[in-house]
């Protein structure tokens, strides 16, 4: 497959070769610029048919817990019902917990003989995380790690929240129908 950097390397000796030579025919100066920066034994057309048309992802979702989960960076969809709207819900598969963070917080930060700049990198790549101009790659992976860590706190906050609401709304009913918590009823009227 053919990243990015090879496609603007083929154009910038696209461009190269016509201003050193603006004459030159255009079969002539894509086989030029193809041979020059691509591996030898490619194929001209299918390789340059990938050069102007990226290939896109597919849909390799299992349909019965998700509508799209794409092939290239695995993010996942899921439309309730048959809502055209593609509201995004997140289900509790493809959430981050603590352990996932620390293992990679682990990963990154870990003392051995890779660079952990290096490591921050696959890091940045592999959870397609940007950074700007200005930020170092084991900065960013540290500022995303702590991203992920509030928001799993703030989901195991949000559950625990609910769990202690629904508890005092029982507790309400049952005190409104007489039972005592942990009480069954069953209901009679027709």
């Amino acid at each position: 497959m053919i990243t990015d950097d090879v496609r603007h390397e083929v154009a910038a000796k696209m461009l190269e070769i016509c201003r050193d030579n603006p004459d030159v025919s255009l079969q002539s100066m894509v086989a030029s610029a193809m041979n020059e920066c691509l591996p030898e034994g490619m194929e001209y057309g299918p390789t340059l048919a990938e050069l102007i048309d990226r290939p896109t992802c597919r849909n390799v979702a299992d349909l019965e817990k998700e509508s799209f989960r794409c092939s290239e960076c695995g993010c996942r969809v899921l439309v309730p019902g048959d809502r055209p709207d593609g509201v995004l819900v997140v289900t509790s598969e493809s959430l981050d917990t603590m352990e996932d963070i620390l293992a990679d917080c682990n990963e990154v930060f870990r003392y051995d003989e890779t660079r952990p700049q290096d490591r921050a990198h696959a890091y940045l790549k592999e959870h397609r995380v940007c950074r700007g101009y200005d930020d170092t790659a084991m900065e960013r992976a540290a500022q995303d790690m702590i991203e992920r860590a509030y928001a799993v706190g703030r989901m195991e906050s949000s559950e625990a929240v609910a769990r202690e609401t629904a508890r005092i709304i029982a507790e309400g009913i049952a005190k409104e129908l007489g039972m005592t918590p942990g009480e069954e009823q069953t209901c009679d009227s027709r």
